[in-house]
């Protein structure tokens, strides 16, 4: 608990990020289906701000993906969630039984729903 009180301090104090722009050659809206070609994401404190198609301010630190198609919500949902997380080697899986891969797996469930 006390960890958490000092990380939500920490995420009073501390400044805001810089905005930051990603040139998308094209950018598939995932609501929508609908593809915008040259545009630009505008990013700011980790969230979608703007999508424009004008370049963003000077300053304003640009990734180039301009020959790349962004898909904005696309996350990687493949996870191995039995076993231990330091131990990947090929005979891991063979010097654990099942109830240790079952406390393994509850044990990494819960840190990575903790991390969100």
């Amino acid at each position: 608990m006390q960890r958490l009180a000092i990380l939500l301090l920490l995420s009073l104090v501390a400044p805001a990020q810089q905005p930051i722009a990603i040139h998308a050659g094209r950018l598939l809206d995932v609501r929508t289906g609908a593809a915008r070609n040259s545009v630009y994401i505008l990013i700011q404190d980790d969230k979608i701000a703007a999508v424009e198609t004008s370049p963003p301010p000077a300053g304003v630190r640009v990734i180039d993906l301009s020959k790349q198609t962004v898909l904005p919500g696309l996350c990687d949902c493949h996870a191995h969630m039995l076993g231990n997380p330091k131990d990947w080697s090929p005979g891991a899986g063979l010097r654990m039984s099942s109830a240790q891969n079952a406390l393994w797996g509850a044990r990494n469930l819960r840190a990575w729903l903790e991390r969100g």
